[in-house]
């Protein structure tokens, strides 16, 4: 598919844009499947029955109860990787903030990335980590809290924050679970082939993935077609062997339907490519050693 680049705009994709699921049929490989919720079934040893969330009748995003029968080395696969991403979410969880979620994925040493849009929407907060939370996986009560914010760039939509090891309630250690890996040098090849895989906090509901089929880069970034809707912003786009190459970041959207719409054959979702954020945070000069030294131990050159 060619892009007019001049004839879209980007609507980002943390709770507080607007925009629907942004969704290509002809390139959608699996949609959004609630990956930890507790009715998924393993059937036998080829397949796994799991949860869908789908929009109801009135278009709204609902843990709807649909389902979807995939194979079970693909669920165990999508199960592990989003082990290391992480609802971000105020402190003050209350109705009136939930617009304000986001994903965050652990890339190791407590340290996670995120979008610079999920931890200050105004875009005017670069170090203070003292608005938002984790929250640790099927739980109501336990979240990990910001220890500080090493680095964010407004412009590349970018922020590396350390975590406190120890939830809220001592009882999970975030440094002893599981992370992600960073690929530094990324192919500028488009592929209409490679799938690839988006993770995140689909509407503030619950940890869900997708995948969709085909890649490339433009001045955007990284596009791919794995469906999303609002607040998986922050959330990590992976390739084949699970390493991921791109930081979620926005969907295409346009104040002309004529154009392009945030659902139909037109519609792609950019991620930020992981070459540009490992290099825009080794060069900005913010980490100390030590935690230069961890942020590089999570990159595979």
């Amino acid at each position: 598919m060619k892009i007019t680049l001049m004839a879209l705009s980007l609507a980002l994709l943390s709770s507080a844009a607007f925009g629907a699921l942004s969704l290509n049929p002809q390139k959608v490989v699996t949609p959004l499947i609630n990956i930890f919720s507790d009715s998924n079934r393993i059937l036998g040893a080829q397949s796994a029955n799991v949860s869908v969330t789908t929009f109801n009748n009135r278009g709204v995003l609902r843990l709807n109860g649909e389902r979807k029968i995939i194979a079970k080395s693909l669920y165990e696969k999508l199960k592990s990787q989003a082990e290391a991403v992480y609802q971000m979410i105020p402190k003050e969880n209350q109705q009136e903030t939930t617009f304000r979620m986001g994903t965050a994925f652990h890339i190791g040493s407590n340290l996670v990335l995120t979008n610079h849009h999920v931890l200050s929407v105004s875009r005017s907060n670069l170090n203070r980590c003292d608005d938002f939370q984790l929250k640790v996986r099927n739980t109501r009560s336990s979240f990990y809290k910001c220890k500080k914010v090493h680095f964010c760039s407004p412009e590349r939509d970018l922020c590396l924050i350390e975590m406190e090891s120890r939830s809220r309630n001592r009882k999970y250690s975030l440094d002893q679970g599981p992370a992600l890996k960073l690929r530094a040098h990324l192919d500028s090849v488009d592929s209409e082939q490679e799938i690839l895989t988006a993770i995140g906090n689909s509407m503030g509901l619950a940890i869900h993935a997708s995948q969709g089929r085909g890649t490339s880069l433009s001045n955007f970034g990284r596009i791919f077609y794995a469906p999303l809707t609002q607040g998986n912003s922050g959330g990590p786009l992976l390739n084949s062997e699970g390493v991921v190459v791109g930081l979620v970041r926005a969907q295409s959207n346009s104040a002309d339907p004529k154009l392009v719409n945030d659902v139909g054959p037109n519609a792609f979702n950019v991620a930020v490519p992981m070459d540009i954020v490992i290099d825009t945070i080794r060069q900005s000069g913010a980490l100390d050693p030590e935690t230069l030294e961890k942020f590089n131990a999570s990159v595979i050159e």
